[in-house]
C-alpha cells in the first residue's frame, strides 16, 4: 500500500489542486463511511483507488460533461461531481442527474454540497427533487447520527461559528443564504417554492383531470395562463389562484444568482419569463438571449416545469424568443437560432455541434476550449461517435490554454469513452 496520501495521488493524477475538505475526505478516510445512501442521500463514495484508474467506472463518458469528476453517488446513478477551474483548482460540486444529464451546482465545496444534501428535503421547494419530482420519502438516516453528517456539520460549525439548523424550512434557507452555503441550489429551491401551485397540483376535480397533462403543467407553471372558462369549470376561485405564485420573488432570486454567474439556463429562463409575463418584453428578450448561451443541461426543465412549453431537446429560451418574434442579432446568433429551429432533435443536435466545431477551428485556445465544450454539451453531440473527436479536441485546446486539470479530465473521459463504446 502506498504511503503517499490519497489526496496527493489524486492531485498528481489529475494535475490539480484539491481544496482542504476534499483532501480530508480522502486522507482521513471519511469516504469509507459513505456506503449506505438508501437511494435518496448521496452516501455512496467513489473509492480513491477507482479515481486513480485510467478509466474510472463512475465516469459516464459523453453523457457526463468531460470536466466532471464523480466523487459520490446516491446509488441510483446520480453523482456529486467535482469541477476544476482554469486555474487547476477545485471549483465547485454539482449534482449530475443520470436520467437526462441535467446538472446544477450544489456548493463551492464538498462540505457545502453534502450539507445541502442532508437538508434539501426540509427546504422550501423540497417537494420537487432535483431533475425529477421527488419519488422518495425523506432520507431515513438521521442527520445527527450518520458519521458523514457529523463530519459535515462540524466543518460547517467551524466555518460559521455556529450550527446552521432550524425546523422551519424558510428560516433554514435564510440561514444558509446568510452564510453563503449552497446559494444557487437554495435559491433554486426557493424559486420552485415561489411558483409551486398546491391549489392546482393537489386539485381533485374531474374537469381539471380532463385537461391534457402537458397543458396542465403549463397552468401549474403559470396559473395566469388558465383561460376563464377553465377557471369557471374547476373548484378554485380565480382570486385564490392569483395569490398563490410569487413571480417577483423568482425574479429577485434569479437576479442575485446572475450577479455571480451567467452559465445556468434555468436562471435566465425564469427571470426572462417573469419579465415577459409582466409585459417587459424587451428585457425578457435579453434574458432569453443569455439563456441561449447556456447548456440545455442546466435548464432544470422538469423541476421548474418549462418542459411543458418545448419539444424534445429544445431550449425554452429559443421557444420564447420565437414567440416574441426575435430573429437574432448578427450572423452567429441568427445561424444558431436557425439550428435550434430544426424540427428533428437528432438533426438539431448535429447542426449545433457542427456550428461550434467551425467556431472552434479558428479560435485561440481558451475560446476553442469553450467552443469544443459547447460542441459536445450545448445540446448533446450527434451522432454519438462524434464525441471521440470532441473529447480529443477539448483535451488539446485545454492543454494549449494551460488548463492542465481540465486537459487531464478530458483525456480521462476520452479513455473511458473508448473503453465503454470502442469509439
Amino acid at each position: 500500500m502506498s504511503s503517499v496520501p490519497w489526496s496527493e495521488q489524486i492531485q498528481q493524477r489529475y494535475r490539480c489542486v484539491l481544496a482542504g475538505d476534499i483532501c480530508e475526505w480522502f486522507d482521513q478516510e471519511i469516504w469509507k463511511h459513505a456506503d449506505d445512501g438508501c437511494g435518496q442521500r448521496f452516501l455512496h463514495a467513489v473509492p480513491p483507488q477507482e479515481l486513480l484508474d485510467d478509466t474510472p467506472q463512475a465516469i459516464w463518458p459523453a453523457l457526463m460533461p468531460c470536466d466532471f469528476l464523480p466523487i459520490i453517488s446516491n446509488g441510483l446513478g446520480d453523482y456529486l461531481c467535482l469541477r476544476f477551474g482554469s486555474d487547476n483548482r477545485s471549483r465547485e460540486f454539482v449534482h449530475w442527474y443520470h436520467g437526462g444529464g441535467d446538472w446544477i451546482p450544489w456548493g463551492d465545496s464538498l462540505t457545502e454540497a453534502l450539507f445541502f444534501d442532508s437538508v434539501r428535503q426540509n427546504l422550501p421547494g423540497g417537494q420537487r427533487d432535483h431533475a425529477l419530482a421527488a419519488a422518495f420519502e425523506p432520507a431515513v438516516l438521521s442527520d445527527n447520527v450518520h458519521p458523514v453528517d457529523r463530519w459535515v456539520r462540524q466543518r460547517i460549525s467551524d466555518r460559521e461559528g455556529a450550527e446552521i439548523e432550524s425546523d422551519d424550512g424558510r428560516t433554514l434557507a435564510d440561514m444558509m443564504l446568510s452564510g453563503g452555503l449552497s446559494e444557487i441550489a437554495v435559491r433554486c429551491q426557493l424559486c420552485i417554492d415561489a411558483i409551486e401551485n398546491p391549489l392546482l397540483h393537489e386539485l381533485d376535480d374531474a374537469n381539471w383531470r380532463m385537461i391534457d397533462p402537458q397543458i396542465r403543467q403549463r397552468y401549474l407553471f403559470d396559473c395566469d395562463l388558465l383561460p376563464d372558462d377553465v377557471v369557471g369549470s374547476i373548484s378554485v376561485k380565480a382570486t385564490e389562484l392569483a395569490a398563490v405564485q410569487d413571480w417577483p420573488a423568482v425574479a429577485s432570486h434569479c437576479e442575485s444568482i446572475a450577479e455571480r454567474r451567467s452559465d445556468l439556463a434555468w436562471v435566465w429562463d425564469l427571470w426572462g419569463y417573469s419579465l415577459e409575463r409582466s409585459g417587459n418584453a424587451e428585457h425578457a428578450i435579453e434574458c432569453y438571449r443569455k439563456s441561449l448561451l447556456c447548456s440545455i443541461f442546466t435548464d432544470q426543465t422538469v423541476r421548474i416545469r418549462t418542459h411543458a412549453f418545448v419539444n424534445e431537446g429544445q431550449k425554452f429560451s429559443a421557444s420564447r424568443l420565437l414567440q416574441l418574434g426575435y430573429k437574432g442579432e448578427g450572423d452567429l446568433e441568427a445561424n444558431y437560432l436557425t439550428c435550434l429551429a430544426e424540427s428533428s432533435p437528432d438533426v438539431r443536435r448535429k447542426r449545433v455541434r457542427e456550428l461550434f466545431e467551425r467556431l472552434a477551428s479558428t479560435a485561440e485556445p481558451p475560446e476553442a476550449y469553450d467552443a469544443w465544450m459547447k460542441a459536445g454539451w450545448d445540446l448533446g453531440a450527434e451522432p454519438m461517435s462524434a464525441y471521440g473527436k470532441v473529447l480529443d479536441r477539448v483535451a488539446e485546446s485545454a492543454a494549449a490554454a494551460g488548463y492542465q486539470a481540465l486537459a487531464e479530465m478530458a483525456k480521462t473521459h476520452r479513455a473511458c469513452f473508448e473503453g465503454r463504446y470502442g469509439l
